[in-house]
């Protein structure tokens, strides 16, 4: 056997190992979820609701010593909140965190949210929504979404989901992509936020960048750099920052981001040739061009930030995914 070949089937082997640890950290929460003698809740309305204020957010540990509910989906870890503020719509936001730092070997709780009536009875479920991430310093990575209430919601029951619409992925700081297994145990937050008027429209669409390869080693990217004045995340930073160590390669990051539906909002629409190596850029050529644009996003819309970079002109501009027509403006510029 080559030495090459015996340096590939020892990383698979490394590999099979990792992804076998997630595996059974996971399999080790639902064993003890399985195992757990905290006492059962024999139906929503025998439950133990806890207030949650407005405006103060409540931390949440599922484990064995939880108390646990048999929903459709089998045994399951539960925490169950009273609202102390009702009768008008209002965004909850959850947060829930990373496992364990190893990344091969982390897991994520993902909170599935019954919503109940005065009375106790279901109005509403929300699970697979979309999950937005963040970090600092001091928590690391954070995953979190605010979710819509109906205005007659009054009590709440958080459980951790067994399934979720869409992979949610961690990254590496070498860009390598990791896809988290859902846990039935861990840390999350909850905060419920101020009430809204009645006719609160919640709605958000979402734009996403784009980029055009030109080798492996360069790309033009056009994205939002920031909404209503505030810089943003951003492809461009997304991609040099998962590049790094990397040498002259260059991989491309794509994300996008959501804005309120129908409310006017102010874009920094940005385009610029993006090397894998900053000393490429002695030698290469590199395009820009930046400007602003308004707009009303209208709901159930999908927006996409294209544009051109070249030696004549460059220009970047937002446009409607389905029918590829120009929002506002072009934005252009000339030369590199």
């Amino acid at each position: 056997m080559s030495r090459l070949s015996s340096k590939f089937n020892y990383l698979i082997v490394v590999v099979t190992a990792l992804l076998l640890a997630s595996c059974a950290s996971v399999d080790l929460m639902n064993q003890k979820l399985a195992q757990s003698t905290a006492p059962q809740a024999s139906s929503i309305s025998d439950m133990t609701y806890t207030p949650l204020k407005t405006g103060v957010e409540q931390s949440i540990l599922f484990g064995e010593q939880t108390p646990t509910f048999q929903f459709p989906h089998g045994k399951g870890y539960y925490a169950a909140y009273e609202l102390t503020e009702t009768g008008q719509p209002r965004l909850v936001k959850v947060k829930t965190y990373l496992s364990a730092s190893y990344l091969p070997s982390a897991s994520i709780l993902v909170p599935n949210l019954l919503v109940l009536d005065k009375d106790k009875q279901q109005i509403g479920k929300i699970e697979n929504y979309r999950i937005e991430t963040d970090s600092n310093f001091f928590t690391g990575m954070t995953y979190y979404a605010d979710l819509p209430l109906q205005a007659n919601a009054a009590y709440l029951v958080v459980y951790a989901a067994p399934t979720h619409s869409e992979n949610i992925y961690v990254y590496s700081e070498n860009g390598t992509q990791y896809a988290l297994p859902l846990a039935p145990a861990g840390k999350l937050n909850i905060t419920a936020g101020q009430l809204q008027p009645l006719d609160t429209d919640f709605s958000k669409v979402t734009i996403t960048d784009s980029y055009q390869a030109h080798d492996a080693e360069k790309s033009d990217f056009f994205y939002v750099e920031s909404i209503d004045g505030k810089s943003i995340k951003n492809s461009l930073q997304r991609s040099v920052e998962l590049n790094r160590g990397k040498g002259f390669r260059l991989d491309p990051y794509i994300i996008d981001r959501q804005v309120p539906a129908n409310k006017q909002v102010k874009l920094t629409l940005a385009a610029k040739t993006q090397y894998g190596a900053p000393i490429q850029e002695l030698f290469g050529k590199v395009y820009q061009v930046k400007g602003e644009i308004t707009f009303t996003p209208e709901k159930d819309k999908k927006y996409r930030v294209v544009g051109e970079l070249g030696e004549g002109s460059s220009s970047v501009w937002l446009e409607d995914e389905a029918t590829h027509q120009v929002i506002d403006k072009k934005i252009q510029g000339i030369g590199k």
